[in-house]
């Protein structure tokens, strides 16, 4: 009876000891994990690596199939686990407990058993075998993880340095960890002014904060672009060692520009970005952008020349870019100013920064996923927002007080565009259309106002023309109507309403009047294929055959191989 209880302590204290063992095991790796991302930049070459280390210690064991299987489980499941709770530490230990709990939980049950069996060894095959036939889950999560990994610094579709290359610079590069994504970025040429061809631009294959770690160059502008902290691993492109490094990359009159998101942040975190940024940069500006802010830092105050700085929009390349936006003078651009650093010191006050061992963001972001806190945060920053104070005086005083008064005028109107914006993000469109008129009232030439208060009348054109649709298939005509009518007082070329007054004039046998708005129709939409089959069998009815055919074609060009619906029905109408 004595041996029997010492053989029972001896086993579980060996289950302690394997249990402690492991626990101490994975903790060193997640540490070395950690240390080591922040050295690769990202969670799966810092995992594969630690995995590596650790395999390589199994492998001088006998169970080290297993331990790689589990092992590349749990690599699989972090990944996977970091895109729901927002955060790899969570995700690890989650994992981390999952893991010992079935050590722990599976060496007490099987130790009771596994004298008793006569073939421990098939039972351990069989256990194998089980995991093996997970293979069709682990390809689902491996497809998975791949779909979701992200460089911290990427090209992307290469609009912003399409942008930046339309300035007369020497040398563009562009920083991008995944190959694929620059094949992608040639699609968005219409977009990005075909920069994949410009000679000025260098594409390098790295992570963007490992480059700026192993490079020497110095540059003269660093652009972070369009990323959000609770994206697996983004939290390292808003660390104060971030921005140290970027720092130190710059030229003495070098800038920085982050963008920093206002959706799915919490104002504690976006306040946390900022003042992060702040210790790293004694000069710093802030510039309203949408759904985000663009955040400039530099090292040495910058004076703006107003003449060198007209002189350059006038460029035509500048010039159609930023016309593009509705920009189309400097006092429309300086409009979008928020703050400096003392309006910034004043609006973010004191409070945590995230850094390397402090990832504030990592642990915090991720707890506004999926919540639109744009008009929290942009409420904020209209109520602090202030005039810049970066111009220089070296320009010839009427002229300069002529700009001043000019730039005052669209800064004020601005505050009704924002104000617009706030009202569009309650789904509020009447009162955002109302704001928008405001504004251009005081400042009828601004162009940012004039293409949101365009968005706001054509969405509610399109919800107008979607209840006339309803009324239409209901057999309430008249109604239908005069809905349509009213959604092309919001917008005279709503497509949905005149494809819809399109089909009540054809139903009514008035075929010249429903080709004429389908016409309409098919210039705003001209890939729609319902609307082009629709003015097709207009032009039937009008025996206009060549032009039906020609229709026919292009439908058939728009619809998926194999699913030509429209142009098949055409078709056999068509046919003798």
């Amino acid at each position: 009876m004595l041996n029997k209880d010492i053989s029972s302590a001896a086993r579980f204290s060996l289950l302690g000891i394997l249990f402690l063992s492991g626990a101490n095991g994975l903790m060193m790796e997640i540490v070395f994990r950690r240390q080591l991302l922040l050295s690769l930049g990202v969670t799966h070459y810092s995992v594969a690596t630690v995995l590596t280390v650790f395999m390589a210690g199994l492998a001088l064991g006998s169970f080290f199939l297993a331990g790689f299987a589990a092992l590349s489980l749990e690599v699989h499941w972090t990944r996977i686990l970091a895109y729901v709770v927002g955060s790899h530490g969570y995700a690890f230990g989650i994992i981390l407990a999952a893991f010992l709990c079935g050590i722990a939980l599976g060496s007490t049950l099987v130790s009771r058993l596994v004298d008793r069996l006569n073939r421990p060894a098939l039972w351990l095959g069989s256990t194998q075998l089980l995991i093996a036939g997970t293979k069709k889950l682990g390809q689902s999560v491996g497809k998975a993880y791949m779909l979701n990994t992200n460089g911290p610094v990427f090209i992307g579709g290469a609009i912003t340095t399409g942008s930046v290359a339309r300035h007369p610079l020497v040398q563009i590069d562009a920083i991008e960890l995944c190959p694929p994504v620059v094949k992608a970025a040639a699609l968005f040429e219409s977009w990005n002014h075909g920069v994949l061809h410009d000679p000025r631009l260098h594409i390098i294959l790295q992570d963007g904060r490992n480059h700026l770690l192993t490079t020497q160059k110095k540059y003269d502008v660093i652009t972070a672009d369009a990323t959000h902290p609770w994206s697996a691993d983004s939290w390292i492109l808003y660390t104060r060692e971030m921005y140290q490094l970027v720092r130190s990359r710059l030229s003495d009159e070098g800038i920085f520009c982050q963008w920093v998101p206002l959706h799915w942040m919490s104002m504690a975190d976006f306040k946390c970005v900022l003042r992060t940024m702040r210790t790293e940069f004694p000069h710093m500006s802030l510039w309203y952008t949408g759904s985000y802010v663009v955040a400039l830092g530099s090292q040495k105050q910058v004076r703006l020349n107003l003449s060198e700085f007209a002189h350059r929009m006038q460029q035509a390349p500048i010039q159609q870019d930023l016309a593009s936006v509705g920009i189309d003078s400097p006092e429309s651009l300086l409009g979008l100013h928020l703050l400096t650093e003392g309006g910034i010191d004043r609006f973010v006050g004191a409070g945590p920064l995230n850094t390397d061992d402090f990832a504030y963001l990592e642990h915090s972001a991720s707890r506004c996923f999926g919540r639109e806190t744009t008009p929290e945060n942009l409420a904020a920053l209209m109520q602090a927002r202030k005039l810049p104070e970066f111009l220089s005086a070296d320009n010839p005083a009427e002229p300069r007080a002529e700009f001043q008064e000019n730039l005052l005028r669209i800064f004020q109107a601005r505050e009704k565009t924002i104000r617009g914006r706030l009202a569009t993000y309650r789904g509020n469109l009447a009162e955002s259309v109302a704001d928008y008129q405001a504004a251009l009232q005081q400042a009828p030439e601004d162009g940012i106002t004039k293409i949101l208060l365009t968005d706001a009348l054509r969405t509610l054109a399109s919800a107008q023309a979607n209840n006339g649709d309803q009324a239409r298939r209901a057999g309430k005509i008249k109604e239908a109507v005069a809905i349509y009518t009213q959604a092309l007082n919001f917008d005279p070329n709503a497509p949905r309403a005149h494809n819809g007054l399109g089909l009540i004039n054809f139903a009514r046998g008035d075929y010249p009047s429903a080709l004429r708005h389908f016409d309409i129709a098919v210039q705003r939409y001209p890939k729609q294929a319902q609307i082009r089959f629709n003015r097709t069998l207009a032009l039937l009815k009008l025996r206009r055959l060549a032009d039906a055919r020609q229709e026919v074609a292009v439908i058939k060009e728009l619809e998926p191989e194999g699913a030509g619906v429209f142009s098949a029905q055409l078709q056999k109408l068509m046919s003798p």
